[in-house]
């Protein structure tokens, strides 16, 4: 078994769409899009606001790091597009390059659930298994299960992350994109149509006394969507603008206008 997992071989194998030439491998998400347009938030010096902290923080959400794929279940964006679309993309089609930009926005989202630090050490702890596993003559595929073959079907609901990133870019009233908060609401909103769904009839109710525990079987509560939400969250962060409590000062200031106001105004219908 080798560190890179080739998702071409998976649709070959699996008899669909041999010609895809996507794949895992760090140099095939190591270019930033030229036309992303998705935001993302960097930290920042608070004396300098243009002077980012880390230079490697222009990586972050951009490109993907050697490993990321035995952290988080990987397709590549053409496989993903296929399993929704049930097709290959049309060339010269706006909409298709729209949806295959949001799959590749909620995949590195998805990878980027985790620290660099996270990933680089469990690929270190994979190098080793596979090290050990050959040193006592223990067969391929025992220590390590095989990642694929995927089924042509979008098990993880990407429609709905690749959705919810067009969603993202909508327009927002205190930045220039709406909140993370906004957005997660759509995935409640599947949540809530699969639940009352004839899918949704197979979740299990289990009890104890007067407590209840529900389990789904909607795939935006596995743990793929889990990880997409968490790295979405990472990227875009939160704008809070809190309602400040007025002091003393500023309401007998305020009070002050009001009554010059009042006398100034002339007749019943202005006051």
């Amino acid at each position: 078994m080798t560190l890179g997992l080739c998702c071409a071989k998976y649709c070959f194998m699996r008899g669909t769409f041999p010609e895809c030439e996507g794949a895992w491998c760090p140099s095939f998400y190591t270019v930033a899009l030229q036309d992303d347009v998705f935001p993302i938030k960097r930290p920042v010096s608070l004396e300098d606001e243009d002077a980012v902290i880390d230079a490697k923080d222009y990586d972050r959400f951009v490109v993907v790091r050697a490993g990321d794929h035995l952290m988080v279940q990987f397709q590549c964006d053409l496989c993903h597009f296929r399993n929704i679309q049930r097709r290959s993309p049309e060339p010269g089609s706006v909409r298709d390059r729209l949806l295959l930009r949001c799959i590749r926005r909620a995949n590195l989202d998805a990878c980027w659930a985790r620290e660099s630090t996270t990933v680089a050490n469990n690929t270190r702890n994979v190098k080793k298994l596979l090290e050990k596993e050959a040193t006592i003559g223990v067969g391929s595929g025992l220590v390590m299960v095989p990642a694929g073959p995927c089924p042509l079907r979008d098990d993880n609901l990407m429609a709905v992350a690749a959705t919810m990133m067009q969603r993202s870019l909508d327009a927002g009233k205190n930045d220039m994109h709406v909140q993370y908060d906004t957005v997660r609401q759509l995935r409640l909103a599947v949540h809530n149509q699969w639940r009352e769904s004839v899918q949704g009839q197979a979740a299990l109710v289990m009890m104890r006394g007067t407590a209840k525990l529900m389990t789904s079987t909607c795939p935006t509560n596995g743990e793929w969507f889990e990880w997409f939400m968490l790295g979405f969250h990472k990227r875009v962060g939160d704008v809070s603008c809190p309602d400040l409590a007025v002091s003393i000062e500023v309401m007998l200031a305020l009070m002050e206008r009001f009554d010059r106001l009042w006398i100034l105004a002339n007749g019943d219908s202005k006051k």
